[in-house]
């Protein structure tokens, strides 16, 4: 475990299920680049993403999308394996009884997936609105971020996280510190914010504090 102020970053993985599931590996062991904060440094790694989009990943991490039925293990701080509680879990743990898991994507100490009907959920640390549900309040289990249904893939970062929808739309929110969002400032946002008027966004890949993301 590394301490970082009065935070904690640990490591924990998600897996989507159906079937024989498969664990997918890390570009590596990536290099750790300081990132400085007001509530203190925290190492940060790029690591692999699921389907379409990237996520902020430690070492330890593993992530796969092979199915439907959600499932997490590892450090549990600010409830990011999304089982309502702080407790860490050595073994894979079923969250909740959904099926229609389609995309997941870890970040730092939140996570956030979408389901096969189109809608998007977060759940984990909120301090700078990176779960997206307007608050800045943790959220320990699965929690439906606005009610558009159209979310195609997201990629959950440091402490932000950026999505695309079907219709070519790309929409980050969360910390802005160095302008990972693409407004133009350095201000965080609580909800998900569309990212200027383009609408060929295909995929994206949240960094530690950068964001990346291909056009068609």
């Amino acid at each position: 475990m590394t301490t970082t102020g009065s935070r904690c970053a640990r490591t924990a993985a998600v897996l989507l299920v159906a079937g024989v599931g498969m664990v997918a590996p890390l570009n590596g062991a990536g290099a750790a680049a300081e990132r400085h904060r007001s509530i203190g440094d925290r190492p940060s790694m790029a690591g692999t993403g699921t389907g379409e989009a990237g996520g902020w990943l430690s070492a330890e991490s593993r992530v796969s999308v092979s199915g439907s039925a959600f499932w997490a293990w590892g450090s549990n701080d600010y409830g990011k394996l999304g089982d309502g509680t702080t407790t860490d879990r050595y073994t894979p743990r079923r969250i909740g009884g959904a099926a229609n898991w389609a995309k997941v994507s870890a970040g730092a100490d939140h996570t956030c997936a979408t389901r096969t009907n189109g809608t998007l959920w977060c759940w984990g640390y909120n301090w700078d609105g990176q779960v997206g549900d307007g608050t800045t309040a943790n959220r320990y289990n699965p929690t439906r971020i606005g009610r558009a249904a159209n979310w195609a893939s997201v990629a959950a970062g440091g402490d932000h996280a950026c999505a695309t929808r079907t219709n070519g739309t790309l929409w980050c929110w969360g910390s802005n510190v160095a302008g990972e969002l693409g407004d133009g400032t350095t201000a965080s946002r609580h909800d998900p914010m569309r990212v200027n008027r383009a609408t060929d966004w295909a995929s994206v890949s949240a960094g530690g504090g950068h964001t990346v993301a291909l056009r068609d």
